[in-house]
């Protein structure tokens, strides 16, 4: 072309060949997929139709394998003290978890019968002397096992 001919620089060239010829340089561009309408509305369906599937099953799994502190009766016939029931590792953690989280509330799942009450019901006193709120706790029967009772959260 004619800048080429003439020994000028590139920009030098550009502008030349721009002045003689009446061509503007722009360098080519491969349009991108998701610049028209119809790709990116598709995109967004294929987002959905995978994406929201597996956020759907994975919170159905978290709920399903929620946080549960198993406190058992041979860990509680020990001598109690408020420093022992503290120390508990399944009451510590789960007392931990509450804390915190301000929106939940502690259920404590006890055997059915009198002796579950009862062992319920002092553990809850325990608690309670311990500082923690008596209405941030929940009393429920229906523990897994007999010799056992369950600590969990849930949201209020």
């Amino acid at each position: 072309m004619f800048a080429a001919r003439n020994g000028l620089q590139p920009r030098q060239k550009r502008v030349a060949n721009e002045a003689v010829f009446g061509l503007i340089y722009r360098p080519y561009r491969f349009p991108s997929v998701l610049e028209s309408g119809t790709m990116r509305q598709l995109f967004f369906i294929v987002f959905v139709l995978v994406a929201m599937p597996s956020l759907a099953v994975e919170a159905t799994f978290e709920a399903a394998t929620e946080k549960v502190e198993i406190l058992d009766a041979e860990m509680w016939a020990r001598p109690r003290t408020g420093a022992s029931v503290a120390s508990m590792s399944p009451v510590r953690k789960a007392v931990r978890r509450l804390l915190a989280a301000p929106d939940t509330r502690l259920v404590i799942r006890f055997p059915g019968g009198e002796e579950g009450s009862l062992w319920a019901e002092e553990l809850h006193v325990w608690l309670i002397a311990l500082g923690i709120d008596a209405a941030s706790m929940d009393m429920r029967p229906g523990s897994a096992r007999a010799d056992q009772i369950e600590l969990l959260l849930e949201n209020r």
